[in-house]
């Protein structure tokens, strides 16, 4: 644990207060008839951002900010959400970048780093997830092992778990569902997967609203495990309460990229980000598979720049998507949907 000392929190506090404060003198050099401003210098658009990402706790009290200071040192603070007060600041270590930040209820919060020194520095980046408290209480690092990790759910029916998915790499290499406490860091088997068969491997793993497995992807390597030319993928999905049913993914590449996006509005549609059914030279799209019809259907992909994130809702669900063509932009899904046409009144 790296306890918060006063100095770091105020330091922290004082490099917010100068973005904030820098941001209200940006309002104040508007132009006007008797004095137009001065250029802004080339240095201030080309410098990166020390703002990465801002997280909001689901109870809205707190927000979770990742920056960088010093020698690339990604770190995580932790603000009353009217950011007058610095209630916890994690570090890293220098070269440690802050990945994603999750919160999994109103006091913990889920937070990945690892090492980046470059893409022509092929040393290990010895990827790490750790879990904390708003106030800094309770730091753990998450096993890691042989095992590549990754998110899957919070699990809003329970708030002292969520959910992870775990592959080992000397194993079978099949996914395996854990379900962690949030405050120890213990982890025991989440059951409820479908069972692919003949050497086949689920992928990846989807749940609802109301944390019912819903949905899974399987992949079959194929005669040769570490070729993707012949390898086959189907789709597991079933209907609340009804057995599992399977479809094949007919793809049109081998090794197709697939990052889930989540369940939208109702649960009857989940969005993912694809390429599968292009034969090359793409950007990601995105697809949602219709679980009363049983078929994807593919609804957005720009042709210049890949979809990069959901935009959600309060409960998580998807509603829209970001991407960047030369500026940050959104596209909706749900138009009409409330949260969506409050947020529409602001831009």
């Amino acid at each position: 644990m790296l306890p918060m000392t006063k100095d770091n929190g105020n330091r922290t506090m004082h490099t917010i207060g100068r973005a904030v404060a820098f941001c209200g003198l940006l309002l104040l050099s508007f132009p006007v008839p008797a004095s137009p401003p001065e250029p802004m210098p080339l240095e201030f658009f080309a410098s990166p951002s020390k703002f990465k990402t801002a997280r909001i706790s689901p109870n809205g009290e707190h927000v979770a900010i990742s920056f960088e200071e010093g020698d690339n040192e990604g770190k995580v603070a932790i603000t009353t959400t009217d950011l007058e007060t610095v209630t916890a600041v994690y570090a890293f270590g220098p070269g440690k970048h802050v990945g994603n930040v999750r919160w999994i209820n109103d006091e913990r919060l889920l937070m990945d780093n690892w090492v980046d020194t470059g893409y022509l520095d092929g040393r290990r980046q010895d990827p790490r997830t750790f879990i904390g408290g708003y106030d800094g209480s309770n730091r753990r690092a998450l096993e890691t092992g042989n095992f590549f990790s990754f998110f899957i759910d919070a699990l809003e029916s329970d708030s002292r778990h969520f959910l992870m998915g775990r592959i080992h790499w000397m194993g079978d290499r099949a996914l395996k569902l854990h379900r962690i406490d949030v405050k120890r860091g213990r982890s025991d088997y989440f059951r409820g997967a479908p069972a692919p068969e003949d050497g086949a491997r689920i992928t990846d793993i989807a749940l609802d609203s109301r944390d019912r497995i819903r949905f899974a992807i399987e992949r079959h390597p194929g005669k040769e495990d570490y070729r993707a030319e012949d390898d086959r993928y189907r789709l597991h999905y079933r209907l609340p309460g009804e057995d599992w049913q399977v479809t094949e993914l007919d793809a049109a590449r081998p090794a197709p990229e697939y990052q889930r996006l989540g369940f939208g509005p109702g649960d009857r549609h989940l969005y993912f980000l694809s390429n599968y059914d292009q034969p090359g030279r793409d950007t990601l799209g995105v697809y949602r598979f219709d679980f009363e019809a049983g078929v994807i259907e593919p609804v957005f992909r720009h042709p210049d720049v890949d979809i990069e994130d959901a935009l959600r809702g309060p409960r998580g669900e998807v509603l829209g998507v970001s991407y960047q063509p030369g500026y940050p932009t959104e596209y909706y899904l749900y138009p009409d949907h409330p949260v969506v046409k409050l947020s529409l009144i602001h831009i």
